[in-house]
C-alpha cells in the first residue's frame, strides 16, 4: 500500500535486483533536475531510443508511467526491413514510419538487453532536454551483460 504522498515514477535496475526509482539514483545529466527538497523530479513520460542491430536505423518509442504499468505510445522507426516492418496503420513521415502503440495494454515491466550490437539504448526525457544511455543510469559495470529492467513504481 502506498501513502497519500507517494508519487508515481519510473524505476530502473538490473535483472535479478530490485529496481529503484530513478530519483533514488545519483543525479546524472538531464536527470539531475531537482524540485526543491524532494529530490529529482518524477519521470512519468519518457522515450527509449536506439539503432536497429541489423539495419542501423533509428528506433524511438514513447512511454508513459501509469498505475497499471508502462504504456507504449507513439513509435517511430527509420525504415523497414530485417524484422522491423511497420503495422498497417503506420504513416510515412519524413522518410520513416510512425504509429501508435497505445492500443496495446500496459506492461508491468520492460526487460531490455541493451546489446552491444545496437549501440547504447538511451533513455530520454520526453520534454526534449536530454538523453543518457540506460546502462549508465542503471549503474551497470563494464562486462556486466544483465538486461536492464524498467517498471512503474511509487516513491515517497
Amino acid at each position: 500500500m502506498t501513502s497519500a504522498l507517494a508519487i508515481l515514477t519510473l524505476c530502473i535496475g538490473l535483472q535479478g535486483e530490485p529496481p529503484l526509482p530513478l530519483s533514488a539514483l545519483p543525479p546524472a545529466g538531464p536527470f539531475a533536475a531537482t524540485t526543491g527538497n524532494s529530490g529529482t523530479a518524477p519521470l512519468q513520460t519518457f522515450q527509449l531510443r536506439w539503432l536497429h542491430s541489423v539495419e542501423k536505423t533509428p528506433w524511438e518509442e514513447h512511454w508513459s508511467v501509469t498505475p497499471q504499468g508502462l504504456q507504449l505510445g507513439l513509435v517511430r522507426i527509420g525504415g523497414s526491413g530485417a524484422g522491423m516492418e511497420p503495422p498497417e496503420d503506420a504513416r510515412l513521415v519524413n522518410g520513416g514510419f510512425e504509429y501508435s502503440g497505445s492500443t496495446r495494454p500496459p506492461v508491468p515491466q520492460l526487460l531490455l538487453p541493451d546489446s552491444a550490437f545496437t549501440g547504447p539504448l538511451n533513455l530520454c526525457r520526453d520534454d526534449g532536454t536530454g538523453c543518457l544511455p540506460l546502462h549508465t543510469l542503471a549503474a551497470r559495470n563494464s562486462g556486466d551483460s544483465r538486461p536492464i529492467l524498467l517498471s512503474a513504481c511509487f516513491r515517497e
